[in-house]
């Protein structure tokens, strides 16, 4: 087992990583986050914007084509689930339920920097190719995905990061910054895909 200094001097932490099938878990219930909250800020926005249109006694036509700005939009509402909640709190939803953290592989909580790096890989390389990489990549006692090792990230067991947690009030902030970027997302995927008649 390995063990890695904390900030505090003499003091260490044997920092084990979390295997791939428990990850997956957790990937699994972020990635069902992020689709309801797509969801759920198109439900917001549209319903808002049809009522707006119906006010103002007008027709919409939907613009065909708009493909690489959905995929612009989703990128984006993606990228900063996985920044925000990782970089400000060590942890995203998936991770809190299943009791994993992110820590810098020194012992010190994940930044926002190592999270840009996270989540860059996760997904133009371990999403792009089914999380392949990710599993061929993960070896004990560390479990490292490729991300990991860019980022010089571990993901621990909770308990085991408690030196490392930040206050809650961080993913309220987290939570609160995302849900108003992938309102944003979807708002300009709407003003860009339909034109009042």
């Amino acid at each position: 087992m390995s063990s890695v200094a904390l900030s505090q001097p003499h003091q260490a932490v044997h920092l084990t990583g979390q295997p791939f099938l428990r990850r997956s878990g957790a990937f699994l219930i972020d990635v069902a986050m992020i689709n309801l909250t797509a969801v759920g800020s198109m439900i917001f926005v549209g319903f808002h914007i049809l009522f707006a249109i119906a006010l103002m006694d007008g027709d919409v036509d939907v613009y065909e084509g708009r493909d690489l700005v959905f995929t612009i939009a989703a990128i984006i509402i993606s990228l900063s689930y996985f920044v925000l909640f990782e970089g400000l709190y060590g942890a995203t939803p998936g991770k809190l339920l299943l009791g994993m953290h992110v820590m810098k592989a020194n012992g010190d909580r994940c930044d926002v920097k190592a999270a840009v790096w996270r989540a860059l890989c996760l997904l133009f390389v371990d999403g792009v190719l089914f999380g392949l990489p990710a599993y061929l990549s993960m070896r004990p006692l560390r479990y490292q995905r490729i991300g990991d090792r860019v980022a010089e990230t571990i993901v621990v067991r909770r308990d085991e990061a408690t030196a490392a947690l930040p206050p809650t009030w961080k993913f309220l902030v987290a939570a609160a910054v995302y849900l108003m970027i992938a309102t944003l997302c979807v708002l300009m995927l709407f003003a860009l895909n339909m034109r009042v008649i």
